[in-house]
């Protein structure tokens, strides 16, 4: 019997602990050794609400689901370990993504946007600096330019989120 209750035990401390470090990386899995939770943030800078569809690529989930519509003015945040795939709304060029566990991160936007609606990505980390080639790719809001149609080398690291940008040409 006290073999049992030592078992018991032991098995609520490693449930516990599963639990405290599920907790510390927000409660997203499969972040791995690290932990860290990373942020893809969509911002919607238009006259109108905009629907958004996600296409995820290489096994990751989906950021959100079917009819997703985010509305004027407003932004929402997407907590992942990893993810790749393609961002897109209505009147507007597609987004690729690709935010690695490790904090690389590779993103391209069309920069002859001939659309109703732009878009820009751009990097951002939580601390620390930026390393590598990390441009913000895509047009500008309100500079009626755009810029760089890709994040170089595929060498941006040290990303914690992307930020993606959509607004009215």
């Amino acid at each position: 019997m006290a073999s049992c209750t030592r078992s018991l035990a032991l098995l609520l401390a490693v449930l516990a602990a599963a639990s405290t470090a599920a907790d510390a990386a927000g409660g997203v899995e499969g972040c791995g050794f690290s932990g860290k939770v990373r942020k893809i943030t969509v911002q919607n800078l238009c006259n109108h609400d905009l629907p958004l569809v996600v296409t995820p690529h290489a096994g990751s989930g989906r950021l959100f689901g079917e009819g997703f519509v985010l509305p004027r003015g407003r932004h929402q945040s997407f907590l992942v370990c990893s993810w790749a795939g393609q961002l897109a709304a209505a009147a507007s060029p597609p987004v690729e993504l690709r935010l690695g566990v490790d904090g690389g991160a590779w993103y391209s936007a069309d920069f002859t946007q001939l659309v109703p609606v732009h878009v820009t990505v751009t990097p951002h980390t939580d601390g620390g600096r930026l390393e590598g080639q990390c441009p913000v790719v895509g047009c500008e809001a309100g500079h009626g330019r755009c810029s760089r149609h890709i994040a170089a080398g595929n060498d941006c690291r040290n990303v914690d989120e992307l930020k993606i940008i959509f607004f009215s040409a």
